[in-house]
């Protein structure tokens, strides 16, 4: 009797652990087949954000070897347009990022609205930020959708006094030269651009 007790535990353990398996392995199955197109969307759009990022510009050298025109690295907290399109998403997010950056909402706002910024680039909404700050706000990406931080370029002169008729100055595209700049690609819509004025960094 005894041996028969055991031997019906056995198969009752070995139908429950059949089933368990059965049903692990149809689950598997719905999320590979049925539900593998929706969930692939899904984190795509929870990884991917795409952005255009301004290029470096090239540095300028006298024909002694001493840097005239330089470019100098600072941390930038920007966030991406697309992310700023529903106007309680926008104020979420400037509310969470204000403390932070040391800014006020209405501050960011005043950026959002002023039209300076080109709508191909990230929106800036505060250069220089302190590498610690840069630091904490990567490490909690996740609660600022479409925020980037990284680096953008500042031109900086170094004898800019004695030589800044030869190296020239970096500008905002003005309306008389829109046509010419817009033919060659740039976005003159606003001040997200910046082209050479004069000498050096106009050629």
């Amino acid at each position: 009797m005894a041996v028969d007790r055991r031997a019906t535990r056995l198969g009752v353990l070995g139908l429950v652990a059949t089933l368990l398996f059965s049903a692990l392995g149809v689950r598997l199955w719905f999320l590979q087949t049925v539900e593998s197109t929706q969930l692939q969307e899904t984190v795509d759009q929870l990884r991917t954000v795409e952005v255009k990022v301004a290029p470096e510009r090239g540095r300028i050298f006298d024909v002694d070897g001493r840097i005239l025109a330089d470019n100098r690295g600072v941390l930038t907290a920007s966030v991406d347009w697309a992310a700023m399109r529903d106007e309680i998403d926008r104020a979420t997010l400037f509310n969470r990022l204000s403390g932070w950056l040391e800014m006020t909402v209405e501050e960011m706002e005043t950026r959002y609205d002023s039209g300076r910024y080109s709508r191909y680039l990230p929106m800036p909404l505060a250069e220089d930020i302190p590498e610690n700050v840069a630091v904490s706000l990567q490490e909690r990406i996740e609660d600022f959708p479409g925020l980037v931080v990284d680096t953008t370029w500042e031109r900086v002169y170094p004898y800019a006094p004695i030589a800044s008729h030869v190296v020239g100055y970096m500008g905002s595209i003005t309306g008389e030269d829109a046509e010419d700049y817009e033919a060659k690609g740039y976005d003159t819509s606003s001040e997200g651009e910046n082209v050479g004025r004069s000498g050096v960094e106009l050629s």
